[in-house]
């Protein structure tokens, strides 16, 4: 009996965690989102040359991510290893395709080009971070299987926050306005949480 009680307590807690890791990193993705669209808002008036520019890394960030945020749905939904994979596929696509952008990008006006360089940043940080966690998810959804093993490897910690991510915005972004910052909202559950799973 209480090997059975045991058990029910160790799918609980494996349960958890996948709902708890899944749930940030769409906080994560669900952040980013609004960051890549509210970049032209945050910066204001530019000249005509510069606010086609803004808008073009806006445009090109926001369908990137809502590439990865659809892909991500899907696999919250599935649970499955082809879905994950989809999402790693989109997260690497988006940041490619900010990274040639920005590239490409001509911003003269010194502050706007300073803002735009700092919103960059935080987007492929957060692409790069999201990239890193996904691997991590694939582990939980081991643990349902197999609780036993995965109990007897060392713990790794993994630190995900769409409240760190506004933090950087309201500050690196926005430098603390306060109609910039208010463009960026976390959800509700979106505090830093550290989730812990298992490693070989």
């Amino acid at each position: 009996m209480k090997k059975v009680i045991g058990s029910i307590i160790a799918i609980a807690l494996c349960m958890s965690l996948v709902a708890c890791s899944v749930d940030q990193v769409l906080d994560d993705i669900n952040v980013a989102v609004q960051i890549a669209a509210n970049i032209g808002t945050a910066v204001g008036s530019v000249s005509p040359a510069d606010e086609l520019a803004i808008q073009a890394l806006a445009n090109t960030a926001t369908a990137g991510l809502n590439v990865v945020q659809s892909a991500y749905n899907a696999y919250a939904q599935s649970g499955a290893t082809t879905d994950l994979q989809k999402v790693q596929a989109a997260v690497s696509a988006a940041k490619a395709n900010l990274v040639a952008a920005m590239a490409a990008a001509h911003i003269t006006d010194p502050a706007s080009q300073q803002k735009v360089s700092n919103w960059f940043n935080l987007l492929a940080g957060s692409l790069t971070a999201i990239l890193a966690a996904l691997p991590a998810l694939q582990v939980s959804q081991l643990q349902m299987a197999s609780f036993k093993e995965v109990s007897a490897r060392k713990a790794f910690t993994i630190p995900l926050s769409a409240s760190g991510l506004k933090s950087r915005w309201d500050k690196e972004v926005c430098s603390g306005e306060a109609k910039c910052t208010a463009l960026v909202k976390t959800p509700r559950h979106g505090v830093r949480r550290i989730v812990h799973f298992g490693k070989k």
